[in-house]
């Protein structure tokens, strides 16, 4: 398909300026100014780009400025004249154009909380990120965690946009200080990038739904180990060989199911080219190319992690050989042969027992058996499960289930397994804590009550299991002590 007029030039245009020609692309500007009147705005950012590297940001602004006339609804220009009033020391003006930019990509709320943003890096991709959330990353809560948070631009559009709206939480992980890329210029606002941060996650009124780890991210991933993500947002140094240790710890958090974005896949560094950010990208891709599927590549690229059971109709568990023994060896209510059964039966079972309520309702509901049908409808999902205890625990894990599910899963087949039950108690356990972290206040009480369990029967191989229940108890029961005091 061949391109308009106006976008061939563009593109030329474009080519001179990264080949840095500026008298090249000033005079091809002059010269098709009557072809590109359709894009005027678009040109108009290249001319004052054009003036403002040879030194001339007055008369750079000045284009900008008579552009916005003919073009007032134009993002680009406003984020463009943003950059300028920034490099003149115009922050409070600065920050009031972005808020403006913002608005017009429906992100009005930029602008209603006041937010201060000096660099914006994210706003560009919001048209697409409304789209991916819109349609593909669709989890209700969702777990989300940002690598790399700068200011908070992106943090703060996803505790407006996804968070608040559909409940759970953003982690955001970063130093605070800067990437190599920053070296030159960063002093300019020094130590303020962190609380540039927290006063715009503050003015979001959403600060219970952000948790703020600071840190070296090939650091703080590995103290995040028994944690699962929905989506995982990959942002942080862009040097190939941290790209590329993010890719991997990160993918070890990602849900079956989840999605997990690269920004920047274009950056490269000049003075080390085996550094580029697609080179870290790109490897991933060739190693992970059997557990993930595209679903856009550009500046940025979204993967989606398989699902072990939708995207791969193998059977975690295979069936064991009957054994000759009499059948009267084997419970009624037991098969010979353990194996997890198809996906639809036990999923579909347990969404039909959760039925569109929230968590806490679900939680309570079984802590407080309050209703007898509910009760059967546990018993049947439990006969849908394996009974025992290893089986069971991995084929919970191939579901691709979300916190809520696999925890009413494992609360279902407490009700008949048949071996020990104290690393059953460790695994439910963690999907609760997941939830305490998502805001779930109801699973508070139930993850102490299964730490406590699992920390009795697994008080002497402690050794081989990481300190998840301990984890529970130090940061949760502390809220309960007063109370028990007083009983």
């Amino acid at each position: 398909m061949t391109l308009p007029l106006e976008w061939r030039i563009y593109g030329r245009i474009n080519d001179a300026l990264k080949a840095g020609d500026i008298g090249g692309a000033l005079r091809q500007i002059d010269e098709t100014r009557a072809d590109t009147a359709r894009i005027g705005a678009e040109i108009a950012g290249f001319e004052a780009e054009c003036h403002r590297r040879l030194g001339f940001a007055g008369k750079a602004l000045a284009i900008l400025q008579a552009a916005l006339e003919v073009h007032p609804q134009s993002y680009w220009l406003h984020h463009n004249i943003a950059s300028l009033y920034r490099e003149a020391g115009r922050k409070a003006d600065c920050a009031r154009e972005y808020r403006t930019a913002h608005a017009l990509l429906g992100w009005t709320e930029s602008e209603a909380n006041r937010y201060i943003f000096l660099h914006d890096y994210f706003s560009p991709v919001i048209p697409c990120w409304t789209k991916w959330f819109g349609e593909m990353i669709v989890a209700e809560p969702i777990a989300a965690l940002e690598i790399g948070s700068w200011q908070g631009g992106s943090a703060t559009w996803l505790l407006d946009k996804i968070v608040a709206k559909r409940g759970g939480r953003l982690t955001c992980v970063d130093t605070f200080e800067g990437s190599s890329e920053h070296a030159s210029w960063i002093g300019g606002i020094g130590d303020r990038i962190g609380d540039l941060f927290d006063a715009n996650i503050a003015a979001s009124g959403h600060a219970a739904l952000c948790r703020k780890l600071v840190g070296r991210s090939q650091d703080v991933l590995r103290t995040l180990h028994h944690e699962r993500f929905d989506f995982i947002y990959i942002d942080g140094a862009h040097e190939a060989r941290y790209v590329i240790e993010d890719a991997v710890l990160a993918f070890g958090l990602l849900k079956d199911g989840g999605h997990i974005c690269f920004d920047d896949y274009d950056f490269q560094f000049a003075g080390d080219p085996g550094q580029n950010t697609a080179r870290a990208i790109d490897m991933f891709l060739d190693l992970y190319q059997d557990e993930i599927s595209f679903v856009e590549k550009g500046r940025q690229v979204l993967l989606r992690k398989h699902n072990k059971i939708a995207d791969r109709p193998v059977l975690m568990m295979e069936p064991e050989e009957p054994r000759a023994e009499p059948a009267t060896n084997h419970p009624a209510s037991a098969p010979p042969a353990e194996r997890c059964p198809p996906a639809p039966k036990p999923l579909a079972a347990v969404k039909d027992f959760i039925a569109g309520r929230d968590a806490g309702t679900v939680l309570n509901a079984i802590f407080h058996r309050e209703n007898a049908a509910e009760d059967t409808m546990l018993d049947t999902l439990a006969g849908l499960l394996p009974v025992e205890q290893i089986a069971l625990t991995q084929c919970v894990d191939a579901l691709g289930a979300s916190d809520l599910e696999a925890a009413v899963l494992l609360l279902a087949a407490l009700r008949k397994i048949r071996t020990d039950d104290s690393w059953l108690h460790y695994n439910l356990c963690k999907y609760l804590d997941a939830m305490v972290g998502a805001g779930v206040t109801a699973a508070k009480l139930p993850a102490i009550i299964h730490s406590f369990l699992a920390l009795e029967g697994l008080k002497d191989d402690m050794r081989t299991a990481s300190p998840l229940p301990l984890g529970v108890l130090a940061r949760e029961l502390p809220a309960f002590a007063p109370a028990l005091e007083r009983a």
